[in-house]
């Protein structure tokens, strides 16, 4: 794992095997909880953890 430390408005720029880039933004923190941003091409699904195995069962876009 990999940890880093960003300041509000800066991000950190992630590069795909294929060359597509996704990049996450940090918009807000404070001690408990992170406000991000997440650009990535249209064809990733991007989750929230919690919701992974859920989405797992039922591929359809209503569990999105």
């Amino acid at each position: 794992m990999l940890k880093l430390n960003r300041k509000i408005s800066e991000s950190i720029i992630i590069t795909t095997p294929t060359g597509e880039l996704i990049k996450i933004h940090l918009f807000s923190s404070s001690r408990s909880q992170s406000t991000l941003g997440i650009e990535a091409p249209e064809n990733y699904t991007i989750l929230r953890d919690e919701l992974v195995d859920r989405y797992k069962l039922d591929t359809t876009d209503e569990c999105l």
